[in-house]
Formats: C-alpha cells, sequence, structure tokens
C-alpha cells in the first residue's frame, strides 16, 4: 500500500517545491528587467535586499508580488502605492470543552486536551512608493 502511495508524495513534493519563488527564479523569468539594472540593485535584488530609491520591477525581483498593492487617496501624492506583503501564522487557541468543530464529530470531547489551530494572516512587510520609487518600508529584522 505504501508503495502504490509514494509517487504520489514525490510528486507532490516537486509541486510544492515548484510554487516557491526566489530572487533566482523571478530574474529567471525577466532577466531583461534584471539586466536594465544597475550593478548596485543587481546584487540586492540577487540577495533579497532592498534601498531607497529602487524601482518597483526591481522590488518585485527581490521580493516578488506582493499580497495587496494600495493605491493613494492623498491628494499631494496621487503616485503613491502601498504594497503589503503577508504571511500567515498559527494560532493556538485552547476553546474548553464542548466546542462546536466541523467534519464528522460535531463536538470535542471534554477531556481531548489538544488545542485547535487555526491560521491568520499577518502583515510581513509593507514598502511605500512614490512616483514608481521605494521611499520606506517596514519588515521584520533578519537574524
Amino acid at each position: 500500500m505504501n508503495k502504490l502511495l509514494l509517487p504520489f508524495a514525490v510528486v507532490g513534493v516537486a509541486l510544492l517545491a515548484s510554487c516557491a519563488s526566489t530572487p533566482d527564479s523571478r530574474i529567471a523569468r525577466s532577466p531583461e528587467v534584471f539586466q536594465s539594472l544597475t550593478p548596485e540593485d543587481q546584487t540586492l535584488v540577487r540577495e533579497g535586499r532592498l534601498r531607497p530609491g529602487m524601482t518597483e520591477d526591481a522590488v518585485l525581483l527581490a521580493m516578488g508580488r506582493p499580497s495587496t498593492i494600495l493605491e493613494s487617496v492623498d491628494k499631494n501624492t496621487p503616485d503613491g502605492r502601498v504594497w503589503l506583503y503577508t504571511s500567515t501564522r498559527p494560532v493556538f487557541i485552547d476553546p474548553g470543552p464542548f466546542v462546536p468543530m466541523h467534519g464528522p464529530y460535531r463536538y470535542r470531547r471534554w477531556d481531548d486536551p489538544t488545542p485547535v489551530v487555526a491560521h491568520t494572516r499577518v502583515v510581513s512587510a509593507r514598502l511605500e512608493f512614490i512616483g514608481g520609487k521605494l521611499v520606506r518600508w517596514q519588515a521584520p529584522l533578519r537574524r
């Protein structure tokens, strides 16, 4: 039985790995955009790093597509944009006994110590552009 599932597992892992987007894979898809960057920006893009003044195209190569793009409604900066990158984080909930659940078992048993795990979306990076140039960003520190 396990021998029958092995090919499906290998294909599943390969599909998940192919979904991962790295600076190198994005550069390979857009080599002409990468070649148009300055040598300094090319180095930063390869490392997945940013600097003030980078173009939106350079940031796309370095960071990938944002989850959300917000257009400015401020009349002082009509060409402003905010890019949001989001990720999911697990949240462990101890709901107590007799909590409605989905699936064949409608309620948890009162003595079940297993916490319920939910996933919530969080903003992992916020980038601000004015006139197509990166002016500031907020992201967690790399350790």
